[in-house]
């Protein structure tokens, strides 16, 4: 699919309409409702970069184990809290055909943002306004230096969902045809990109954490718990912190395309990644997800690649090969990034370079193969 893309007639998301944020006295509304709602963070910093970017730092030394923040579970939003809403509670009738969880979640988001009396408002209010830096926004122009990447195709995905969940959204709920796609869109990006998972005895399975939601992906990171026995959101030091070092949280182990298609940034030397190679099988080409390490992705494809009759393992091995190397001059092939934005073209090139060391790595795993098969 990303092979064949035409940048002439990509269709990003909408942006929301300009919202002018003073961002310090956002942030200051905000923690100050958090902590009237019982939410814990004393040990934390948050600072707001020029750019309106927001940190989580550690205000003193920090021990191994320490407590950093709480936050209750009557300040989280959930998906359980959306479906109680008068206009978003026919959705639930059908959330199975939707594209993506957060779809119902993002529909709430969407209405109340305008609502002035929200008991959410300070949380609402610090929330980014718009997205320009993910993908899902961008020109087909930018989008095309990542012609070949699973990347390219994720975000393809990602438009197209939400295209699809709007109009389906629009078709089965009357109450909701005034929802724009620019709002909607705003919507499932809160979501993909500060969504947590969650298991309350109230059925909550996703929530909005405000505070927990600042804190970046990164190296050695903080611990992250849903306290079910509590019903609270804890976060704890994994080493001890001196003041004024900057605190992570992990996102979990992904690979750059889910990683930049949800959250805008890519890691570089990712162990995660992974690549997307098209393979030709007797029941017609098939999509499968292999790493960089032969594990169970690689058996599957390997076995898809066994599936033709009469088909030795060297010769499964070598579909895998070619199949790898097709979608290294795919990638190969691609066009520079054509944009003024720097750290757009260090991601992409990032991106492709990391796909690119997972190609190297299965052609290199598979001659490995073939040379203990004899082959």
């Amino acid at each position: 699919m990303s092979a064949a893309f035409d940048a002439s007639t990509w269709s990003p998301l909408p942006a929301r309409e300009p919202v002018t944020v003073d961002a310090e006295r956002a942030l200051a509304e905000l923690l100050a409702w958090a902590a009237d709602g019982g939410a814990a963070f004393d040990p934390v910093e948050i600072r707001t970069s020029p750019g309106g970017y927001r940190r989580g730092y550690a205000r003193r030394a920090i021990a191994a184990g320490e407590l950093i923040v709480v936050v209750p579970r009557r300040l989280l939003i959930t998906d359980v809290d959306a479906l109680q809403a008068e206009r978003v509670e026919p959705l639930g009738s059908f959330g199975g055909f939707l594209s993506s969880r957060h779809s119902r979640l993002a529909v709430w988001l969407a209405l109340e943002i305008g609502d002035r009396t929200s008991s959410w408002r300070p949380y609402l209010a610090a929330l980014p306004p718009a997205f320009p830096q993910l993908p899902a926004y961008r020109s087909g122009r930018e989008l095309a230096a990542l012609t070949g990447t699973r990347a390219l195709s994720a975000v393809i995905a990602q438009v197209a969902g939400v295209r699809d969940d709007l109009e389906l959204i629009h078709g089965e709920v009357a109450d909701l045809a005034d929802l724009s796609l620019a709002e909607f869109a705003w919507g499932r990006s809160v979501l993909a990109s500060r969504c947590f998972g969650m298991d309350d005895a109230d059925g909550s399975a996703r929530a909005l954490v405000p505070l927990v939601d600042l804190f970046d992906h990164g190296p050695v990171p903080a611990t992250w718990i849903y306290n079910r026995d509590n019903r609270a959101f804890e976060i704890r030091a994994s080493r001890d912190l001196p003041a004024g070092h900057e605190i992570h949280v992990s996102y979990g182990p992904h690979e750059n395309a889910w990683f930049l298609s949800r959250h805008g940034f890519a890691i570089p030397d990712n162990p995660d990644d992974e690549i997307v190679l098209h393979l030709a099988t007797p029941a017609g080409p098939r999509e499968v997800t292999v790493g960089a390490k032969p594990d169970r992705r690689f058996d599957r494809a390997l076995a898809l690649a066994h599936a033709w009759p009469d088909t030795s393992r060297p010769a499964a091995l070598a579909r895998i090969a070619a199949a790898a190397a097709a979608a290294g001059a795919v990638l190969m092939a691609a066009p520079d990034v054509p944009s003024d934005d720097p750290d757009w073209r260090s991601l992409c090139r990032i991106v492709r370079a990391g796909e690119q060391a997972v190609i190297a790595a299965i052609v290199a795993f598979t001659e490995d193969g073939l040379a203990t098969a004899g082959g």
